[in-house]
């Protein structure tokens, strides 16, 4: 019967799966017998022991088998007993229950073959060297990171640069590298483009030899050559005023000389250029503050001669001070009481020592002309310290007429250039005005 040769197909085909032949070479043998004659292979597959088939009809014409109880295969068989149609439903259901007998047999292999040994200890390894890589870099990031922090650190704690501003960025140098501050040098200050200037020889002479216009105009029209007798209190007051350059006393020399006059041009061009030299006396005219230093360095005037960077430094604050202090230098003679005051005293007490040599009918222009003849000395004095060049007046030596020439005073002191206007010592010393003598 046809459906007896199904049961037996199916049953070696079970038996094949079992022993593990190919299903293609049972397909083959199915499909070439159209007949109920069996291989010995077809054969041993219907022995009890080994499989359990039933067959029934169902409604429809079709048989349902089953094999053994792990696998069972439901095939749907025609209702034709014809022995030709019987090897074509053999065929067609052996090919339909192949497709399913395949896919059991195809996942066979992986529910029983796991990867091998060598496999996983291939993944392990290859998983390791990419952790162990992944660690490197994340560290070399990290310490990357913090060297750079650190770096940064440093050079905020030890060095802060200011922004400039918004005017000064285009005259200011830019840094690329942050890791390299270079501090802009400063440029070289250059004092002589704004301090007093040098004046020419010429200027310092005519502005001298106006001073000394001044004394002897001073002397022509408010005394006399006319002979006095003084007394002994007199005496004492006019020796007040000796000189050094006087060939013998004041006082003798007054009393027999014919040219009066002369000898009171030298005491008071001597007397008001005393008033304006630095000194700690109370008769100084020159400002405290400029009294005091210059007085200081004339008191130290060996150890200028020895270092000249003293002499380089002297002459650069005085030209500092007269441009700090336009108000002392600047020309204006300071006017207060206490100023205006002592220089009357001054005046005054010249005029009332010499007095027995004045003319009578002047006495009151005579004391304020006087007091205009100081304040040029004055104005003079600190014109000159306001120049770099150091001057020195010299009123020379005393002549006491041993050479026939009779008896000279000075009535002009020479000037003379002792330092230039860089500091420098000057060898000789330089003459800007001679010395001016006359005979008495």
């Amino acid at each position: 019967m046809p459906t007896t040769k199904v049961v037996q197909n199916l049953g070696a085909i079970s038996l094949t799966q079992n022993l593990g032949t190919a299903p293609s070479t049972t397909t083959s043998n199915t499909n070439a017998q159209p007949s109920s004659t069996t291989s010995p292979l077809s054969s041993a597959t219907t022995k009890p022991a080994i499989l359990t088939s039933s067959s029934s009809l169902s409604p429809t014409g079709s048989v349902t088998n089953s094999t053994r109880t792990t696998n069972s295969v439901t095939t749907a068989l025609p209702t034709s007993s014809s022995p030709s149609r019987s090897a074509d439903t053999s065929s067609t259901t052996t090919s339909s229950a192949n497709p399913t007998l395949s896919s059991g047999r195809a996942s066979a292999p992986l529910a029983h073959d796991p990867l091998s040994t060598g496999a996983i200890a291939g993944v392990a390894i290859a998983c390791a060297v990419a952790g162990a890589t992944f660690a490197l870099i994340l560290m070399w990031f990290l310490r990357r990171s913090r060297s750079q922090r650190s770096l940064k650190n440093s050079q905020t704690n030890s060095r802060r640069v200011p922004r400039p501003l918004p005017h000064e960025k285009n005259n200011e140098r830019t840094f690329d590298d942050p890791t390299v501050i270079a501090m802009k040098r400063q440029p070289k200050v250059d004092l002589d483009a704004f301090l007093p200037q040098q004046a020419d020889d010429a200027t310092v002479n005519k502005k001298l030899l106006h001073l000394f216009d001044q004394i002897e105009s001073h002397v022509d029209n408010f005394y006399a050559e006319d002979n006095q007798n003084l007394t002994h209190e007199q005496q004492i007051e006019v020796a007040q005023y000796a000189t050094p350059g006087l060939p013998m006393p004041l006082v003798a020399l007054l009393q027999t000389s014919r040219r009066k006059t002369t000898i009171l041009k030298h005491c008071l061009g001597y007397h008001a250029m005393l008033l304006v030299s630095p000194s700690n006396t109370s008769d100084c005219l020159l400002p405290y503050e400029i009294s005091s230093m210059l007085a200081y360095s004339e008191a130290h005037r060996d150890a200028t001669r020895r270092d000249p960077d003293r002499a380089i430094a002297l002459s650069r604050w005085r030209m500092l001070t007269a441009y700090l202090r336009p108000d002392i230098f600047g020309g204006d003679v300071s006017s207060t009481s206490e100023f205006e005051s002592h220089i009357h005293d001054l005046a005054t007490k010249f005029c009332d020592t010499f007095n027995p040599f004045s003319q009578l009918q002047h006495e009151e222009q005579k004391v304020k002309h006087l007091v205009e003849v100081l304040r040029t000395a004055l104005r003079f004095a600190l014109w000159l310290y306001s120049h770099p060049a150091t001057f020195d007046f010299r009123w020379g030596s005393a002549s006491d007429g041993s050479s026939g020439s009779g008896h000279t005073v000075v009535t002009v002191p020479s000037l003379i250039k002792t330092y230039d206007g860089r500091g420098s010592k000057i060898e000789p010393p330089q003459v800007v005005q001679a010395l001016v003598k006359r005979r008495v």
